[in-house]
């Protein structure tokens, strides 16, 4: 669909040229946008937008379009274990909610809320790296943390630092 003056809006359909994910494709290659709930279907739906620009380099257009979010294609790489204790979670840090996770019961659901996890305050303001936090449980775990380009999102990998330093504990005994 054309981005057009709003007049989509009467005829049902959306106007994108106002949108953030419409805004950021011209300032960006390719842009992955936040999860949101389809007016039609009320699935939950994800944005994507792409530059088309000419032999100069200037955008001439913005090819939108809408994918219905679907868990186990975030899931295939996320379904996998660090050890007994650990997984993964990827998270909408402008959102502030899990996209996927290891624990299926997080998907779509509010990350903490600020304070209850240190290191997920840090990475929702920007931190990346790794680092050892005590989780919304109780436990203490190393956490490692990237950035997903063109998106809004970063993966967090965790294990319970019992675990993780296991060796550590064994190399200290008599």
């Amino acid at each position: 669909m054309i981005a057009g003056t709003g007049a989509e809006r009467v005829e049902g359909e959306k106007a994108y040229a106002s949108d953030d994910v419409f805004k950021r494709a011209f300032n960006q290659e390719f842009v992955i946008g936040t999860l949101m709930f389809s007016q039609h279907s009320n699935e939950p739906v994800l944005p994507m937008a792409m530059p088309i620009k000419d032999d100069f380099g200037h955008v001439r257009a913005i090819v939108v379009g809408l994918t219905y979010y679907d868990a186990t294609f975030f899931n295939r790489g996320l379904n996998g274990r660090i050890g007994k204790t650990g997984g993964f979670l990827l998270i909408d840090a402008k959102q502030q909610i899990f996209i996927a996770a290891t624990n299926k019961e997080l998907i779509l659901k509010p990350t903490p809320p600020k304070g209850k996890n240190l290191l997920h305050d840090r990475a929702i303001e920007g931190f990346r790296g790794s680092d050892i936090t005590i989780n919304t449980n109780g436990v203490e775990e190393l956490s490692a943390i990237a950035s997903i380009p063109n998106t809004d999102w970063f993966v967090a990998s965790h294990i319970q630092t019992k675990e993780a330093f296991v060796m550590e504990e064994i190399l200290k005994r008599p």
